[in-house]
């Protein structure tokens, strides 16, 4: 079986789907209505800044709610010594990933708002640590080797970017 169910699975892939995918095309909605299933709210088949915004954050929300349960257990699972295939490490990496760019987006826009206002910050951003050890507490786990060997700073830097 490995770590996931196949409810789990399912989901987790369209995370995936929804990390790799163009953020502004009706695909990225229909991953979204996919994995929410009956809690979707309704949205407009292509992404703007103009229509939506309040549904969009309630989808968002949703899945981070979603998200964030299973990525411990997942986590439990695979410090117990659960075996995972490659494919299931890969979802499981994107399924994280996910969850900790949602985590600090809000967080990443205001220090970009902060930097464009002229306000300059002092030192190491504050959420940098909390980041780090979140980051750390999901894929660095011991005796688990991902295909692809994330370092905390890089994907910490796109996140800042993406926003």
């Amino acid at each position: 079986m490995g770590i996931f169910t196949n409810e789990q699975r399912r989901f987790a892939k369209c995370i995936s789907e929804m990390v790799y995918c163009n953020p502004f095309v009706p695909e990225r909605i229909e991953y979204e209505r996919q994995a929410l299933g009956n809690d979707f709210a309704q949205t407009p088949r292509v992404w703007s800044l103009l229509a939506g915004a309040e549904t969009e954050r309630a989808n968002l929300a949703k899945l981070v709610e979603r998200i964030e349960p299973l990525a411990e257990r997942l986590r439990d699972r695979l410090a117990s010594g659960t075996k995972a295939s490659p494919d299931d490490l890969v979802l499981y990496g994107d399924l994280v990933l996910y969850m900790l760019y949602q985590r600090d987006r809000m967080d990443l826009q205001r220090t970009i708002a902060d930097a464009l206002e002229g306000r300059r910050s002092t030192g190491q951003i504050r959420y940098w640590k909390q980041f780090k050890r979140d980051f750390d507490r999901y894929l660095r786990i011991r005796r688990v080797t991902f295909s692809v060997d994330h370092e905390p700073a890089h994907i910490f830097a796109v996140f800042f970017q993406m926003r």
